[in-house]
């Protein structure tokens, strides 16, 4: 038999074991694993005992089992003496899903980069959408990923397989964040539960599907996703061969149930999630499940659980500050548009009933420049050079755009698509005006600048300024802060999407 032919029944079991990457085949592909490292022995291969061992490695993480990162050590150790660039790029592709795990969130970033470069060297075909993944998934617990869209919708773009919808459910969730509810809903569409396959991806696009779907509040997609789901509750949403990890599944049940108006269900699934996290030392998912388990018991009946909603909403909030998140609303905030006035050094912010008193910062100047344009897209370079005196919107547009506000989420929620769209259309009318009449030099789709550098400055500083701004803002009011957070979004082209139900 020649070397050719005696590697063949290992290419078989490795192929085999990555089709069995679907949920509810673990059985079968741990029998394939232990097949793969049986004939590693057999051929003698260095090679084969690597994948054997990634596999298993592999397996160990779906399982949600703590030996997984001393099996992955073992493998590093073996890869310092005899490399092998892709099963190299596939560990290290996993390692940067553990540093998110830890909540070292920039660290991961920085790794992201490097993992993606060894993956391209190594010609792995995967290395750029493995890569999203990673930025995707760090983006989420930041609180960031709507300023990913654009770089999703290439995603979606490239990767229109017939069985990976996990990029459109992602696409759902950021155009959702972004205030683009037309091309989330259209994104929460193609979708297709009814007739998506099992695959590798699943667990991962029900997850994103159902946050979606709380972000739009579809009853229907969350009450649909949550069945195809809750056979899964105790396992990890997981994407590709563990590149990825979002925490346990009951964290999306929960928020399921907390999107369909039952609490008490959404309190059960939660309080599992926060404990499974804790036990994956996934500490990002744990905060974020604790977060929504605060937002579910704030919503349950009786004094009891709103006391223990408060500890555990502070108790994430405290974590949240460790990993460097941001956490949004897990209910809609009231659709009421924020605004922001000077008073000499100070600066006097207002939502609803909330106020908060700053002191005078270059970002808060960025933010009531945002906040006086709500709905508005305005290129960071744009902000960057505003005075100290931002344009303010006249009060009967204010108070129209509010008006209209509260016509659209009347609309939706009594199931009235004519009312909806004639609302949606007098917004849009009203924010087309208000831009044709915007300062000169403020072109829709055209970032302001001589160059790409400038414009990637003034992203970095205005997204600076603002992140700091709103940091102030949260230390004077925690509730408004974390709006703020929710509504203000940053990157190439900053907005206040008050309009967005986060």
């Amino acid at each position: 038999m020649t070397l050719l032919d005696a590697r063949r029944p290992a290419d078989a079991l490795t192929l085999a074991h990555r089709r069995l990457m679907r949920p509810g085949l673990d059985a079968v592909r741990h029998q394939v694993t232990e097949d793969l490292i049986a004939e590693s022995f057999r051929t003698g291969r260095h090679s084969d005992r690597l994948v054997g061992l990634l596999c298993h490695c592999v397996d160990l993480i779906l399982a949600g089992d703590l030996r997984a990162a001393r099996c992955l050590t073992e493998l590093r150790a073996l890869l310092v003496h005899d490399d092998d660039p892709m099963v190299g790029f596939l560990v290290r592709a996993i390692e940067v899903m553990f540093e998110i795990r830890a909540g070292r969130l920039d660290l991961a970033e920085q790794r992201a980069v490097q993992c993606a470069r060894a993956g391209a060297a190594a010609g792995h075909p995967a290395a750029a959408r493995w890569y999203g993944s990673h930025l995707i998934l760090i983006r989420w617990y930041q609180g960031r990923v709507g300023e990913l869209l654009p770089m999703i919708r290439d995603l979606v773009a490239a990767n229109a397989g017939p069985t990976d919808y996990s990029y459109r459910s992602a696409l759902a969730v950021a155009a959702a964040l972004r205030g683009r509810r037309n091309e989330a809903l259209d994104a929460l569409a193609a979708c297709e539960l009814a007739a998506m396959p099992p695959s590798a991806s699943s667990l991962v696009t029900l997850y994103g599907v159902i946050e979606a779907a709380h972000l739009l509040g579809a009853t229907d997609a969350a009450a649909q996703a949550y069945d195809l789901l809750r056979p899964y509750a105790r396992m990890s949403v997981t994407a590709g061969p563990a590149i990825a990890c979002f925490g346990s599944a009951e964290h999306a049940l929960g928020l399921a149930k907390l999107t369909v108006g039952e609490p008490a269900a959404a309190v059960e699934h939660l309080r599992n999630a926060v404990r499974v996290n804790l036990a994956l030392g996934h500490w990002p998912a744990a905060t974020l499940a604790r977060h929504r388990l605060a937002a579910a018991l704030d919503c349950a009946d009786g004094p009891g659980p709103r006391t223990l909603a408060r500890q555990e909403a502070d108790t994430a909030r405290r974590d949240a500050r460790e990993f460097g998140m941001t956490l949004r609303s897990a209910v809609a905030p009231r659709p009421t548009v924020a605004d922001c006035r000077r008073d000499g050094r100070e600066w006097r912010i207002r939502l609803g009933s909330r106020v908060a008193t700053v002191e005078h910062c270059r970002g808060v100047t960025y933010l009531a420049t945002l906040l006086a344009n709500p709905g508005r897209e305005i290129p960071a370079a744009e902000l960057a050079a505003v005075s100290d005196t931002p344009p303010t919107l006249p009060d009967r547009y204010r108070h129209r755009l509010a008006q209209l506000q509260r016509d659209i989420e009347r609309a939706d929620r009594v199931g009235d698509p004519d009312a909806a769209a004639e609302a949606h259309a007098e917004r849009e009318a009203i924010l087309t005006r208000l831009l044709a009449t915007a300062p000169p030099g403020v072109e829709p789709g055209v970032d302001p600048g001589e160059g790409s550098t400038d414009r990637e400055r003034a992203r970095i500083a205005v997204g600076k300024a603002l992140r700091r701004a709103i940091r102030r803002i949260a230390a004077a009011d925690a509730d408004l802060g974390e709006l703020l957070a929710a509504t203000v979004h940053t990157g190439q082209r900053c907005a206040y999407l008050p309009l967005t139900q986060t």
